[in-house]
């Protein structure tokens, strides 16, 4: 079923595939690592559920400019969306980005191995 408002912008929206919400059957994830770089593979996880710059830093342990770097080097890949509101920015996993998450056999955790701050 579509509903169509035709003053409002159109919206894809898709469904995440239960296998990419924190399963602990993958392998490490060294394969990413070494594509990306630790810090931006750990990034890239972050985004599976989403979060602003400023969650992301705290769950990295980095500064809020290192992941405004990564973040716009995923964006500009395409392994990750940002959306804007006011002074906040969202960042959010891709289905690219979850395709390279589960060819690389990642797991989609934080780098820390704490559970995200909600």
């Amino acid at each position: 079923m579509a509903l169509a408002d035709p003053a409002l912008r159109p919206v894809l929206t898709f469904p995440v595939r239960p296998e990419f919400r924190f399963a602990a059957h993958h392998a490490t994830g060294a394969n990413l690592g070494a594509l990306l770089g630790l810090s931006r593979a750990a990034v890239l996880r972050c985004t599976l559920t989403g979060g602003t710059t400023a969650a992301l830093a705290e769950l990295n342990n980095l500064s809020a400019a290192t992941i405004s770097h990564h973040t716009g080097v995923l964006r500009n890949a395409g392994l990750i969306t940002t959306h804007r509101h006011a002074n906040t920015a969202n960042h959010l996993i891709t289905p690219l980005g979850l395709r390279l998450l589960d060819q690389c056999h990642t797991t989609p955790t934080h780098p820390t191995n704490t559970p995200p701050v909600p």
